[in-house]
Formats: structure tokens, C-alpha cells, sequence
């Protein structure tokens, strides 16, 4: 991989050409993904998608799209790092006299990528996710989920079966940037590929992913079988080969962790989901955990050197909350030292980024930034306090089994609906509640379906399943929740 391959300015469409007078004030096509992304629809609809906490517990918790900007902001700040500091952490000079240019392109780049990384994520968090995955599992069970006379999971490939299964938000992100087109112009979300890139932390399909292989790139997919021409043509672009990353993926990928560990931990302790002493006396008992463990294996200098570090941060924040006066002092020490704690992440991610910089370069790589760099450890226990603690707290399990019911009944009304839409010789298959049902859906998803449409039927099929995937998946957590209660008139 070269770097003057990798950081394609290249798109889907042609853009509206500036005028000459304009080129004084030149800006790159980076920056302008940028620009374009801020303003769109489907960027701001974010802002009604809950994170980890329910909308309606707070007004003052993360959203989709604040952890959106969050990322955003780390994924700056590490493209400014790597880049303008490459001189100073490698004894060979990495990007030469274009330092400075690179500085800017990564942190554009980085941070676009993390305004889009969530684009694709359905209501109600990855409830909803699993929601969308399961309806289609239990319906290729059914005989009489059928069409034309065949049960369906006869009909569809493997690949398309494993697709509707499977259905992730990666992927459905980068089927949502596949569509440059509105109204026949170049959309806002007609990125660069190099921004897309960015965005594909794995590169398998649902045929050639394996959960339980080593290959931490092949463990779940990255593109539906609709979008593979569309996969390939980026990654060809940026000169990508085999199951090769793009580079900035792996900082996007650790801005994302960091974004959701730290910041997800600081609402839930605004919140009083956990308090400041349970966080201090959860990490404390799982690093003498982890200390057990290490200690049973073969000695290794790097692993006592990532104990010591931790070791170290974990009496500075026992020493923080235990030394606060009031309940306030405690509270706002608690969530100082948390930003202390991300920042420490963020320089171990770029440390990371430059000491395994040759295997990402070669495509050799498998790791995560955050898990092979200094602060490994911390970061495990923070994420196993999560699980603990955050994922399986009440009311945001009440939030999304109630959102797991929303979207199963929105499938249930909206996918027989279209098995035979526009199919000429089953008109007497679709009746007048099934036309109504298409009829809800905006243009913007019927128009996309006839763009891709081909001469075979069972593709046909396939697309429109996700015709109705990205309306479900596109509604926010309020929009869902209203349009349940229109149509079953609860």
C-alpha cells in the first residue's frame, strides 16, 4: 500500500464544479465530505437515536449523533497526530516533506468517517440491530413464508439468507453511501473512497466471514451481497487487495472505543447507573482478576509493563473519588478523571498506530490498536465494567425489548407487503393493504429500488427485503415508536 493511492479524492459522481473566481480560496475534496456530511438528513436524524441510555431518562445523555461528533473529534486528533508527528516517533522519516499535508488529509478524512460510522444503526441501539436479524431467522423457518409457491429460504441464495440474518449497521452504512444519487444530482453522502475506506472494518461478506477464526478482520461481515460491486470498486481505487485494511480504519476503529468506553461511562455515572464507588471497586477487583491470570502464564515484560501502567491509573482514580468531600466534589472528579483517562487512550492508540506501522502497511496486521498498546489492560476493565453494569441495566433493557417488539411488528406488516410488488404476472398476489403499506415508504427508498433492479426476479426479491430494511432501519427511535402506534393503534 502507498499513501498517494490511498488517499483517494475520487467519488461516485461528478460534483457541481466551482467557480473559477472560488479557487483562491481553495479547499480539498475531504474537506468538503466534510462540509456536506455535517448538513445532511440522514447525518441529523442521529440526534433522535438513543446511545446507551434511553432519550427519555435525560436530556443531557449521549445520542447517536453527540458519540457521532465524539468520534469525530478523536478521529481529528489522531490523524493530526500520526501524521504531523511521524518524524519525532520513527528514526525513518514515514511521510517525508509531506508531513504537514498528510496531517490535514488524515484528520479530515478521520474525521468525516466518524460522522458516518453510525449511519447505518437502527432505533433502539443494537436491539434494534438483532431485531431485523431475528424476524428474517425465524420467517426461513416458516413454510409458508414463501414465494411463488417455493418457501423463501429455498428461493434466496445462501449468500442472501446469510445477509437478512445477519444484518449489521456496518454494513448498512456503507449500502446508505452507495447511493450517491437525489433527484438525479449528486447527493451529500457521495464521499470520497478514501472516507469510505475509512469506514470498513471488515472486509468479508457473509460467505467469508469466520466469528471464531483468528483474523479479527474476518469475524463478522462488512458488505451485503447488493453492495459488493460497489465494495470492490472502492477498495480497488484505493489499491486495496485480499482482506487488507485501509490504515486510518484502525484509528477510526479505536476513536469509536474510546468514544463509547469513556464517554458511555461518563453518562451512566451522570446518571447515577453506576456510582463512583462501584466504579472503583469494580476495576480494582477485575485488575487483581486480570494481575491472577497474567501471572499463571509465561512472564512477559510487556504485559508487566501494561500491569504497572494500570496499576498505576487505578490508584489515581481511587485516590480522586475516595479523597472528594462532597457528593458533587466526587462527581465532577470522577468525570475529570475519566477525560484524563481518554486522553491516555487516545496517545496509546497513536503509539500503537506507529509501532506496528509496517504490518499495517503490508496488510499484515489482525489486531486492534487499543488491545496491543500500553494501555490494553485498562481499557478491558473498563469495557467488562460496561457489560456489567451499562448494557444490562433495566430501563435501557426496557427501552430496547420495547424497541425489539416496534421493529418486529414494522416487519411483520411491511415485508409481505412487498414479496410481490411489482412483479407483473402476481398482481393478484398483492391486495390493497399491501399497497398501502408500500405506500408509506418515502420515494427516496421505491426510487432506489427501481435504480437497482435487474432481470432477475430473485435478486428482485432480495432488494426489496432491503428496500424495507432501509426504511425500518432509517426511522429514528421516536418516528418508530410512532408509526407502531398508528398502525396497531396502541
Amino acid at each position: 500500500m502507498n499513501w498517494e493511492k490511498l488517499l483517494s479524492t475520487k467519488s461516485q459522481m461528478e460534483h457541481i464544479k466551482i467557480p473559477q473566481s472560488w479557487s483562491v480560496y481553495f479547499v480539498d475534496e475531504f474537506e468538503n465530505d466534510y462540509r456536506r456530511i455535517i448538513s445532511s438528513e440522514e447525518f441529523r436524524a442521529l440526534q433522535d437515536k438513543m446511545q446507551v441510555l434511553s432519550l427519555a431518562n435525560s436530556d443531557f445523555v449521549r445520542t447517536r449523533l453527540t458519540h457521532s461528533l465524539e468520534v469525530s473529534s478523536i478521529g481529528r486528533q489522531l490523524g493530526t497526530m500520526v501524521a504531523s508527528n511521524a518524524r519525532k516517533n520513527e528514526k525513518t522519516d514515514l511521510f517525508g516533506d509531506k508531513s504537514e499535508l498528510y496531517a490535514r488529509y488524515f484528520s479530515t478524512i478521520l474525521s468525516t468517517a466518524g460522522l458516518l460510522h453510525d449511519l447505518g444503526n437502527t432505533p433502539f441501539g443494537h436491539f434494534g440491530e438483532e431485531a431485523i436479524g431475528n424476524w428474517f431467522r425465524q420467517k426461513f423457518e416458516d413454510d409458508s413464508f414463501e414465494y411463488k409457491g417455493k418457501p423463501i429460504r429455498e428461493v434466496l441464495s445462501e449468500q442472501m439468507v446469510k445477509d437478512l440474518v445477519g444484518f449489521n449497521g456496518n454494513c448498512q452504512t456503507l449500502r446508505i453511501l452507495s447511493r450517491p444519487y437525489r433527484d438525479g444530482v449528486s447527493s451529500e453522502l457521495d464521499v470520497t473512497c478514501s472516507v469510505i475506506n475509512s469506514l470498513i472494518k471488515y472486509p468479508a461478506s457473509s460467505l467469508t466471514m469466520n466469528p471464531d477464526g483468528f483474523d479479527g478482520r474476518m469475524k463478522k461481515m462488512g458488505y451485503f451481497l447488493s453492495e459488493e460491486d460497489f465494495f470492490i470498486s472502492v477498495r480497488n481505487e484505493c489499491g486495496l487487495e485480499g482482506v487488507e485494511m485501509y490504515p486510518l480504519a484502525f484509528l477510526l476503529e479505536a476513536s469509536d472505543d474510546i468514544g463509547y468506553v469513556i464517554s458511555d461511562l461518563e453518562d451512566v455515572i451522570n446518571e447515577k447507573v453506576v456510582s463512583e464507588m462501584e466504579l472503583v471497586r469494580f476495576c480494582n477487583e477485575a485488575f487483581e482478576i486480570m494481575q491472577a491470570e497474567y501471572a499463571k502464564a509465561e512472564p512477559d515484560e510487556e504485559q508487566e509493563l501494561q500491569l504497572m501502567i494500570t496499576e498505576d491509573l487505578l490508584r489515581k482514580q481511587e485516590k480522586v473519588v475516595m479523597e472528594a468531600g462532597t457528593d458533587e466534589e466526587r462527581l465532577r472528579n470522577t468525570i475529570r478523571f475519566l477525560k484524563f483517562v481518554k486522553r491516555w487512550f487516545i496517545y496509546s492508540a497513536a503509539d500503537s498506530f506507529f509501532k506496528y506501522y509496517n504490518q499495517i502497511m503490508d496488510g499484515s496486521f489482525r489486531g486492534e490498536l487499543l488491545d496491543v498498546g500500553f494501555h490494553s489492560i485498562t481499557i478491558k476493565i473498563y469495557k467488562r465494567l460496561m457489560a456489567r453494569y451499562v448494557y444490562t441495566e433495566s430501563g435501557k433493557l426496557k427501552t430496547e425489548l420495547a424497541g425489539n417488539r416496534i421493529i418486529m411488528e414494522l416487519l411483520d406488516r411491511f415485508v409481505p407487503a412487498c414479496v410481490y410488488w411489482h412483479e407483473e404476472d402476481c398482481r393478484d398476489k398483492q391486495n390493497r393493504i399491501d399497497t398501502g403499506y408500500i405506500r408509506i415508504f418515502p420515494d427516496k427508498y421505491l426510487d432506489d429500488y427501481d435504480q437497482r433492479k435487474t432481470d432477475d426476479d430473485v435478486y428482485n426479491l432480495y432488494l426489496r427485503f432491503h428496500m424495507v430494511i432501509d426504511f425500518v432501519s432509517g426511522l429514528t427511535d421516536s418516528k418508530a415508536k410512532k408509526l407502531y402506534q398508528e398502525l396497531t393503534g396502541f
